[in-house]
């Protein structure tokens, strides 16, 4: 194993019983972006998430989803909120990234943050920043997810940790677990993000979401690191076979179908785009009797691999346009500077985001069809014109135009 590509051996090789034995084994190759082992939890969150607090500032969308066995450490690596400081997880160290950029930037921008915290078990969800335990399933609308889902506004670091660990207590947890909480539902941690400069020539609000997915543990019923029941393994093998399925049929109408009847997809709704950023942090166990599950974890990452090489493929070959999470009035506004720019009223404007200068290019792209368009129009214009001149005489004696040029001059008219 490097920090790029883990070897498995093939399984038939290990079989006991197997009576012809290669002269040379053979395994099995699976590449990643990053292999952590032996690593802290500083360098987990340097590597996956540390880039991505600019970039939900400038209105991309992105997950983190952490999946993978029964008991290899999703929560530590994930939330973290059961862990002490030292070793605390992604979401916290995320949040303190977020505050930090907050104040950074206070005198030029109008930061605000909002969270959601939710269970999903099945068709099942809960809402976890609600204090009635008896009375919080909420029912997930495929067109405004978060309309039942409490969004509550955080000022400070402080305040936001203390709504997370109020959720993580009501989370749902496995009873005679070994580790200190083995949880029996995927959690989904949601941040929403509006960043509203305070500079004139801009003064328009941009948003996104981050949301961090850590999905219920897959395992093997009857395995003795295995201690939930055959219900919440069943469920959480299904989750990961819906995750796969997505991903390997992204644009096909089953996907439309496993979206529209997943709380997890409609959830995260329009994040899953070309623009978005989306990782998956797998988690493995590297015993023997865990192989089966390890190889089964880790197609689902070759696949979503598969998958970043086409959306890459699409954007930079076939020029699929980004969805860029700008509001129409800033669109408009860049418009108007363009506008203003060419005709000297202005010297110069300010872009704050790789985003915004996507959406000038776009703008003077509009502006130069326009134009080039408004010209083939005035050139077809003046050959009308110059053909109705030529047949004035006709006309003056005949009284009439012919039917082929007063079509043409109706079309331009």
């Amino acid at each position: 194993m490097n920090r790029k590509k883990i070897f498995i051996r093939y399984l038939q090789e290990m079989q006991p019983n197997r009576i012809a034995i290669p002269k040379k084994p053979s395994y099995w190759c699976f590449q990643a972006d990053e292999i952590f082992y032996n690593c802290s939890q500083e360098e987990v969150y340097r590597v996956t998430s540390e880039d991505l607090v600019p970039k939900i500032l400038d209105g991309v969308n992105c997950i983190l989803i952490g999946y993978g066995q029964t008991g290899s450490g999703k929560s530590f690596t994930m939330s973290g909120l059961r862990n002490n400081w030292e070793h605390r997880g992604l979401v916290p160290r995320l949040l303190t990234q977020m505050f930090a950029e907050k104040a950074k930037r206070k005198k030029v921008s109008k930061i605000e943050y909002c969270i959601s915290f939710i269970e999903i078990f099945g068709k099942e969800t809960k809402d976890l920043l609600l204090s009635n335990t008896d009375n919080n399933k909420v029912k997930i609308n495929e067109r405004e997810p978060f309309k039942e889902i409490s969004v509550i506004p955080v000022n400070d670091e402080n305040e936001c940790l203390k709504k997370l660990f109020e959720g993580e207590i009501r989370r749902s947890i496995a009873i005679g677990s070994t580790y200190p909480a083995s949880h029996l539902s995927m959690s989904v941690i949601t941040f929403h993000v509006s960043n509203l400069s305070l500079i004139t020539s801009w003064g328009i609000v941009t948003t996104a979401k981050i949301h961090i997915v850590e999905t219920a543990g897959t395992g093997t019923v009857g395995k003795n690191n295995c201690w939930k029941t055959a219900a919440d393994i069943g469920m959480a093998n299904l989750m990961k076979t819906q995750l796969e399925q997505f991903f390997s049929h992204i644009e096909s109408p089953a996907t439309i179908n496993i979206s529209r009847s997943n709380n997890l997809f409609k959830i995260l709704g329009n994040a899953f785009s070309v623009s978005s950023i989306i990782r998956f942090i797998s988690h493995i166990r590297i015993t023997e009797e865990d192989l089966d599950i390890t190889l089964s974890t880790l197609r689902l990452t070759n696949e979503v691999n598969v998958l970043k090489k086409e959306l890459m493929l699409n954007n930079l070959i076939l020029n699929q346009e980004a969805l860029m999470n700008i509001s129409k009035a800033r669109m408009e506004q860049i418009n108007r500077s363009i506008l203003s720019f060419l005709n000297d009223k202005i010297s110069d404007f300010t872009l704050f985001s790789m985003s915004q200068a996507q959406v000038l290019l776009k703008c003077i792209k509009d502006l130069y069809n326009r134009l080039t368009a408004k010209e083939v129009e005035v050139e077809k214009l003046k050959e009308t014109y110059e053909n109705l001149i030529k047949i004035v005489p006709e006309v003056s004696s005949t009284g009439t135009l012919p039917k082929v040029l007063s079509i043409q001059y109706l079309h331009f008219f």
